[in-house]
């Protein structure tokens, strides 16, 4: 999770966070596995709202 959580390390600063987050996670999917650990979920799975579409 270490290259995950380098790329999420790249919005620090950012000042549009949630535009440059959509453009990380749309080129790295693979950042979704390190959320978990960032807001502190215990869960393996979460959900994810897309297009207002669970």
């Amino acid at each position: 999770m270490k290259v995950e959580l380098n790329i999420m390390s790249s919005l620090i600063g950012s000042k549009n966070m949630e535009y440059d987050f959509d453009l990380l996670f749309n080129k790295y999917p693979k950042i979704r596995k390190c959320l978990p650990l960032l807001i502190a979920v215990r869960e393996k799975e979460i959900k994810v709202i897309d297009n207002g579409k669970n």
